[in-house]
């Protein structure tokens, strides 16, 4: 009577490890590069929230007459109440934006940050109204 020999059909262990550790590296691979993207993204998104927000500021800015009238009119225009920190800087958050704004005579210095991560700093301006 003959042996009949299957042959070699189907794979061993060995393979099938080396196929789950290149497929986990490149699983890896894709979410750092995923999470990096969104990283950037979201920072971008804060950036032009930022600038937007500083150019309103400047805009009511250059329509206010002291100092109390552009306190009066950030309250009203943004519907938020704002803080006074030390050096007597206003401070407003809005849309995950936080801006320090400090008002010396006719200059205006804003400086934004992210809300969620203070020491990200997203914008900076400052302006000067002339007479």
């Amino acid at each position: 009577m003959k042996v009949k020999k299957l042959g070699n059909k189907g794979i061993t262990i060995v393979e099938v490890v080396i196929s789950m550790a290149l497929l986990i590296v490149l699983v890896l691979v894709t979410l750092s590069l995923a999470t990096s993207a969104t990283s950037t993204t979201n920072t971008a998104i804060l950036t032009f929230r930022a600038s937007n927000q500083a150019i309103d500021f400047i805009e009511i800015f250059q329509e206010s007459d002291d100092e109390e009238e552009f306190k009066n009119l950030i309250e009203r225009v943004y519907g938020v109440e704002y803080n006074i920190e030390n050096n007597n800087s206003i401070s407003v958050i809005k849309n995950g934006v936080k801006s320090n704004i400090l008002i010396i005579d006719n200059a205006i210095i804003i400086n934004s940050y992210s809300e969620s991560n203070p020491d990200n700093h997203l914008y900076e301006y400052t302006y000067w109204k002339g007479e």
